[in-house]
């Protein structure tokens, strides 16, 4: 009778006991404890128990065999999945982490964090072999506005196009003209395949950085726009048709609209616009996508009544729908903008001019976590005062009010608007700790207010005088008051120095149509290694972040010899780098004299042997010391 309480009172606890022993470190109790749990039966939770147990004792093999026999005694053990990728993670081996994440998602894909590992894993990382599993768990994941997914094109463009029933669509990325690509697709035996989930939900929620691929779907765009404006059925289910267009339209705004148009399709084009406004009970959503795919909806005469008539919500109409609804609604929020200074510095109210036109970066999600535990955990959980000087579109404004939630964060900038983006976007994400207002960094100086924290990434060096405009920032400190800085490095920018020199000695407009004619013609006025090294930058690919990569009105570049001088004589404290760990890891390698890897002039000789690793950026924290 005892025995049986005992075993009734176990189950209850679902080995409460043993956890208690875990969690409190003492391991080989906790062992006993979770064996005992196992032979009274309980043998699911147990080997999990068991598993995590020599996993934190460093017993990788006993881990993972425990917990392949947790999962034996339930298919469907989530906790047991993520478990297994925290243990293949740990042992760099990728694929098989990306596997177990992605299993953990399949089977519980409510849980948010199970999706971020399974996100973090896959970004940068180009999958050799597709499974059905990593692919519906990240469509999964992907359907979420609140999971950072900006680094994931290389992994959604590999599942993609090793995928059987997508791959022999992408393999036309090979031709280099449109007829040869319309041809080849026409020889496909259907189309069905382009209705691919992954596919679709990926597009808008990432920039492709492949060059290969927006020919790809400029191509496709095309073939879109010929079927319909002709009527023509392509797919087996006529619907497919609204599902594929407000997919491409998503994508061609994210990228503000940066491919060129060929005569052609602009006759067609402009067709569509007529038709939509002057007879817009016609129109079917599959037309209004395919404008959409060209001009922004917002600029027809009738947009708001289109969007009126539009069904949303969980309908595909939902996406021509929100980019018309979010044009007017910033367009009100301009209006109640706080104007904390004048901007009437010359160079001031050319940067302004730039980003009103051009709103730099566009975003969708952002991350949630801290850049750096060990440099900014310090601030968890208190009042922090923290300054964004030079906030843009509001995406690391939104990332630190999530990381920082009790904080207490301003955020300015220049662009009104790129202000109502920032503002629009953080309240749909229901954020409500930033306070942003338009201003001259110049004149923060008014601000009576100290701050503990401020970050002023990739902003310093298009001012007049960048050393001036810090000054100012620093003078705002509260004393070991912590700093980010971003500046461009002249070494990481050698191409682009070529680009922008050849661009300012020919006179190239920087409009919306010069760029997009530079960049179709970037092969009859650079080398190939200028061309390869400028595509590698996400800037180049979007026609807002190009503008700001090649035109931009104002541009200075810094090397780490003339950034360590600065911090000197403005007693400020060099932290760290926020740059990749293999980075790091090959600099300690080489450096073995600098272990906390903050010797700048040691850093300055490194970058002259490898001129790329600051292609985003001089990005570091430095104190008030």
């Amino acid at each position: 009778m005892i025995k049986n309480l005992d075993l009734s009172f176990v189950a209850d606890k679902k080995c409460g006991d043993a956890w208690k022993s875990y969690n409190a470190g003492t391991y080989d109790d906790a062992l006993s404890l979770f064996q005992f749990h196992l032979d009274a039966g309980f043998k699911k939770e147990a080997y999990f128990g068991i598993g995590k147990v020599y996993f934190a004792q460093g017993h990788i093999l006993k881990a993972v065999q425990n917990l392949m026999k947790a999962i034996k005694e339930d298919h469907h053990y989530d906790e047991a999945y993520e478990a297994l990728g925290d243990i293949y993670s740990s042992t760099g081996q990728l694929f098989q982490a990306i596997e177990s994440y992605a299993f953990a998602v399949s089977h519980n894909p409510e849980n948010e964090q199970y999706k971020q590992k399974l996100v973090y894993k896959m970004s940068g990382v180009v999958i050799k072999k597709s499974s059905d599993n990593v692919m519906n768990a990240l469509t999964t994941a992907l359907e979420l506005d609140d999971i950072d997914t900006g680094n994931l094109y290389l992994a959604w463009l590999s599942l993609i196009r090793s995928y059987p029933t997508f791959s022999p669509y992408y393999a036309l990325s090979k031709y280099k003209d449109y007829k040869s690509f319309k041809d080849g697709l026409n020889a496909l035996p259907h189309l069905n395949g382009l209705i691919d989930p992954l596919f679709l939900t990926g597009l808008g929620k990432f920039i492709v950085a492949d060059i290969d691929f927006e020919r790809w779907f400029v191509f496709l765009r095309r073939y879109m726009l010929e079927a319909v404006s002709e009527g023509t059925e392509i797919f087996s289910d006529p619907s497919d048709i609204d599902l594929i267009t407000c997919a491409l339209l998503k994508y061609c705004e994210f990228t503000d609209y940066i491919f060129n148009v060929s005569n052609d399709e602009k006759k067609l084009v402009e067709a569509l616009n007529d038709k939509i406004e002057t007879k817009a009970n016609d129109v079917s959503l599959a037309e209004l996508a395919c404008f959409g795919c060209y001009e922004p909806l917002f600029f027809l005469k009738n947009a708001k009544e289109i969007a009126q008539k539009l069904e949303g919500g969980e309908h595909v109409s939902q996406i021509p729908k929100i980019q018309i609804l979010d044009y007017f609604e910033q367009q009100e929020i301009k209006k109640t903008i706080h104007v904390f200074t004048e901007i009437d510095d010359k160079i001031s109210k050319a940067v302004k001019e730039q980003y009103e036109e051009f709103p730099y970066p566009r975003w969708r999600s952002c991350a949630k976590i801290m850049a750096s535990q060990e440099i900014e955990g310090h601030l968890i959980g208190r009042k922090t005062r923290i300054l964004i000087a030079g906030c843009g579109t509001g995406k690391e404004a939104a990332e630190m009010a999530y990381a920082f939630p009790d904080a207490q964060i301003t955020a300015v900038d220049l662009s009104l608007t790129s202000l109502a983006y920032a503002i629009h976007r953080t309240q749909k994400l229901g954020i409500n700790n930033i306070k942003f207002m338009q201003a001259d960094i110049m004149k923060l100086d008014k601000i009576e207010e100290r701050f503990d924290y401020i970050s002023s990434a990739g902003v310093l060096h298009h001012m007049d005088d960048p050393m001036a405009g810090w000054k100012v920032l620093t003078g705002l400190l509260k004393p070991k008051g912590l700093m980010r800085i971003a500046l461009y490095s002249e070494h990481a920018r050698w191409a682009i120095n070529v680009a922008r020199n050849f661009i300012e000695e020919n006179k190239i407009g920087s409009d919306s149509e010069s760029i997009r004619a530079f960049r179709g013609s970037i092969t009859n006025y650079l080398k190939y290694k200028e061309i390869k090294n400028i595509q590698f930058f996400f800037d180049y690919y979007t026609l807002t972040e190009c503008k700001d990569l090649l035109f931009h009105v104002n541009e200075h570049q810094f090397n780490l010899l003339q950034i360590k001088t600065i911090l000197d004589d403005s007693n400020l404290e060099f932290l760290k780098f926020h740059i990749s760990d293999k980075i790091i890891k090959d600099y300690l390698i080489k450096n073995k004299n600098d272990p906390g890897a903050i010797d700048l002039l040691s850093w300055n000789k490194y970058e002259e042997k490898n001129k790329d690793i600051f292609s985003s950026m001089y990005n570091f924290w430095c104190r008030l010391a």
